[in-house]
């Protein structure tokens, strides 16, 4: 945790709703339209010799549309002058996330289709994006609009090619539309910042275990997760809450093996609720631990070992929240760290 003063790390997103998005032929934000100037997009990504070509396409809530299989799913965001850098380890520099100003389009989504060959993946396999029917109403993606990039990569590129060169499109193209909101006034503020002061002193602290891949299978090559790093011999790892919502964090190019979407973690729901509760003086939010799952016996005693010293004498805390990445291996790994917090 930090203390009081200049040792306070704090985020604040700048929210800009947005209700309408449509092509034009300039981007930019008016009031809660967005719109979006495809060529200059194109331009951007097609920089990247991996691709032949790309398609846009927009879907919106209640439309008649299914689309897959879908990469990843992305909310648009841009750093403001003087913070940390837009995805730091991807797009930039591994400087620290979570610190400074992003502005957010909040209700607008970017959202990758993947190219597969047969049998070269199974992460692909039921994974879409349904707009409307039974399946939408259990999805918040549902609710959002999406700029769908539909990508043609050039004919015999490895698959570790492709993913990252989906992964770079994806994230430039989402910094790109944020851009437009830099000098308009956010619709909304929200600040994260967990500085504990003297009052504070007698609340529970309570931190959160993450696990961010699962050793069940070896990463892609140029497979970056935390900050651009892959996850080959990591060990449980300090983080503080505002990296995860910032961009330190994305998932495995295969999602659908039990990860999250970039907008998860972006939008992280238990770190999110977890500020509630401190900003509401119910606790005090001690930090998180990102850790993995071992398929080695001898890793997993020692990532486990790891991570519940990590809560309970690197943050101080009292008690801890913890989530898995997918099943069997990674629900006994949980349940070791939580035997041993």
């Amino acid at each position: 945790m930090g203390a009081e003063g200049k040792n306070s790390m704090q985020l604040i997103l700048a929210i800009h709703a947005i209700t309408s998005v449509q092509f034009g032929a300039q981007s930019g934000l008016s009031g809660a339209r967005l719109t979006i100037h495809q060529d200059e997009l194109r331009r951007l990504v097609l920089e990247d010799a991996t691709f032949d070509s790309i398609d846009f396409e927009i879907a919106r809530p209640g439309e008649s549309l299914r689309a897959g299989p879908v990469f990843d799913i992305v909310e648009p965001r841009a750093k403001a002058p003087g913070g940390s850098p837009d995805w730091p380890g991807i797009l930039g520099a591994p400087h620290t996330a979570g610190i400074g100003t992003t502005h957010v389009l909040r209700g607008v989504a970017v959202t990758a289709l993947r190219e597969e060959s047969p049998g070269e993946s199974r992460g692909a396999s039921g994974y879409v994006l349904e707009m409307s029917g039974a399946a939408a109403s259990g999805s918040h993606y549902a609710t959002l609009n999406h700029l769908i990039i539909v990508p043609h990569s050039t004919a015999g590129m490895p698959a570790h090619v492709r993913q990252r060169a989906y992964r770079l499109a994806q994230l430039k193209v989402a910094v790109r539309l944020a851009r437009a909101a830099m000098n308009v006034d956010p619709t909304s503020t929200e600040i994260f910042d967990t500085t504990v002061s003297a009052e504070r002193a007698g609340l529970p602290c309570v931190a959160y275990v993450g696990q961010i891949f699962s050793r069940q299978r070896k990463p892609e090559r140029d497979e970056g997760i935390l900050y651009g790093a892959d996850t080959d011999g990591m060990l449980p790892t300090v983080l503080h809450p505002n990296e995860w919502l910032d961009g330190a964090v994305v998932p495995s190019y295969h999602v659908s093996l039990g990860g999250a979407e970039s907008y998860f973690y972006q939008n992280h729901p238990v770190i999110g609720a977890l500020y509630r509760r401190h900003q509401a003086r119910e606790i005090n939010f001690a930090g998180t631990v990102a850790t993995i799952a071992s398929a080695d016996n001898s890793d997993r005693e020692r990532n486990t070992s790891c991570a519940a010293s990590l809560v309970k004498w690197a943050l101080g805390a009292d008690a801890a929240v913890l989530t898995k990445f997918g099943g069997g291996v990674p629900a006994s790994t949980t349940a070791a760290v939580a035997t041993a917090v």
